[in-house]
């Protein structure tokens, strides 16, 4: 189960990251979704983040251990990552109580702090994976990637939930842009690999020589064309081109789940 439970637990907890963070910034503080479609969005958000802290307690030796983690805050980036994530996912949790109790008052000042946990647990979870014996990982590429993907899949999958139509093309904007950058500093990171010592240019030839590597910039590519085309396209804000949306998330989806499998499966230890 090893990497297959990262894989799944790493993507999965910060697509649901991202879909929370976008569908508050979009219900709550722009107004442009109603609320019975903003609780839809954050039950999605919260089903996913749940699914992805039981596939990565699936990794543990000891998965009934799991809470001894909070005992060790000061010197493990493990003990955060169940500190803010577990933060993230309470907080999830009674924001959708509160919000199906119709206390309004609350939702601001949860979701601010759900967010913030959220944001956190990405950068501690990046930071997980910093290992200086793994060249790879150890840059800042890890950090920028694991943002990357709840940014990618989470923009638009929220934007989607809540029926934003407003948002439309804005969000196609942010998306092509976050995809050429996804593009961009993979490339950037595997010719660098390339270029340093033994253990990153194995890294690299892994990489290269890896169809999924070619794949996954195949899918970012078309993500980040499909997305830019029906941002040009709209006439106007209020302009809901097609249904390419859905067509964009799968494609984002696929192709983070594909660089997280090169991520855990090309490493070349020093």
């Amino acid at each position: 189960m090893g990497d297959l439970s990262l894989i799944l637990g790493t993507v999965f907890s910060q697509i649901a990251i991202g879909t929370f963070i976008t569908t508050f910034v979009v219900a709550y503080l722009l107004k442009k979704a109603d609320g019975q479609a903003a609780f839809k969005s954050i039950l999605v958000a919260f089903i996913i983040g749940v699914l992805g802290i039981g596939t990565m307690i699936l990794h543990l030796g000891h998965p009934f251990l799991a809470m001894n983690a909070f005992f060790n805050l000061g010197r493990s980036w493990l003990s955060r990552e169940v500190l803010f994530y577990g933060g993230f996912l309470g907080l999830t949790f009674l924001y959708l109580v509160c919000s199906k109790l119709n206390k309004e008052s609350l939702l601001k000042p949860l979701g601010i702090l759900a967010s913030i946990c959220g944001i956190c647990a990405v950068f501690v979870t990046s930071m997980i994976y910093t290992v200086p014996s793994i060249v790879a990982w150890n840059s800042v590429n890890t950090p920028i990637s694991f943002a990357l993907t709840a940014l990618m899949v989470g923009i638009p999958l929220g934007i989607y939930l809540t029926k934003a139509t407003e948002l439309v093309v804005d969000g196609s904007r942010l998306v092509a842009t976050f995809a050429l950058v996804a593009i961009t500093t993979t490339l950037v990171h595997t010719s660098t690999l390339a270029a340093s010592v033994a253990a990153g240019a194995g890294s690299a030839h892994l990489l290269l020589t890896s169809p999924l590597f070619w794949v996954r910039l195949v899918l970012l590519a078309a993500a980040c064309l499909i997305s830019f085309v029906a941002a040009v396209k709209a006439k106007d804000k209020s302009a809901c081109p097609c249904n390419y949306r859905l067509v964009v998330i799968i494609l984002l989806i696929a192709a983070e789940f594909i660089g997280r499998i090169l991520f855990f499966g090309t490493i070349v230890r020093m």
